[in-house]
């Protein structure tokens, strides 16, 4: 995985997670003293790096993308993470065309395409299950102040051993997403040594 841009700061949620950390560690080390005190046990308290990396874990791959958190504004960044299906419309001339695609580009050809992201609060990972190749995200960017959520990715495709043609690329999705219906629609384009350009339709089947 790695990591990603958003237009929402993430500094007061880093200096809230620093806080609650070193409200953990100094309580931790309240606690050992009455336990040593009234009972002698002799307890070490948590550190405050150690404090930091649980809390630091627990809310970047857990805590982030609850319902609570997204009410209480400690996040607004959506959760893409899950498999999403669907179609990929591509201006490639030798392409097969899918017969499963419901919705038609004009002067594109539907391809059938599987997205899988895996997504934390600060990283993120884009795998594009193509009909010829596969792609895996290089850099992204999630933006949430338009009317819709937004997700743009830059791209490495390996291509295909098998056909020349289909040769290692790099290319840019962008895509926007629709929260009431669950769904990716955008856009994306190849480099100069592929010049491909065509549209994404998918949506979320498995969270």
């Amino acid at each position: 995985m790695h990591s990603y841009s958003t237009d929402k700061r993430r500094w007061k949620t880093y200096l809230s997670l620093g806080a609650i950390a070193l409200s953990i560690s100094l309580g931790s080390g309240f606690i050992a003293q009455i336990l040593q005190v009234r009972f002698g046990f002799a307890l070490g308290s948590l550190s405050f790096g150690l404090s930091s990396y649980v809390v630091y874990y627990l809310f970047t791959n857990r805590i982030w993308n609850w319902d609570l958190s997204r009410k209480i504004g400690i996040t607004k960044v959506p959760d893409f993470s899950g498999k999403w299906e669907g179609h990929l419309y591509t201006s490639y001339d030798d392409a097969e065309p899918s017969e499963t695609a419901e919705i038609e580009h004009e002067g594109l050809t539907p391809m059938e395409a599987t997205i899988e992201i895996e997504q934390t609060w600060d990283e993120i990972l884009i795998f594009l299950n193509g009909p010829d190749s596969t792609s895996e995200s290089i850099g992204a960017t999630i933006l949430v102040g338009g009317h819709w959520p937004s997700l743009t990715y830059n791209y490495e495709n390996t291509g295909d051993a098998h056909h020349d043609e289909k040769n290692h690329h790099y290319g840019t999705t962008m895509l926007d997403y629709n929260p009431e219906e669950d769904t990716f629609s955008g856009t994306y384009y190849t480099g100069p040594n592929r010049e491909n350009t065509g549209r994404f339709e998918l949506k979320r089947v498995e969270d």
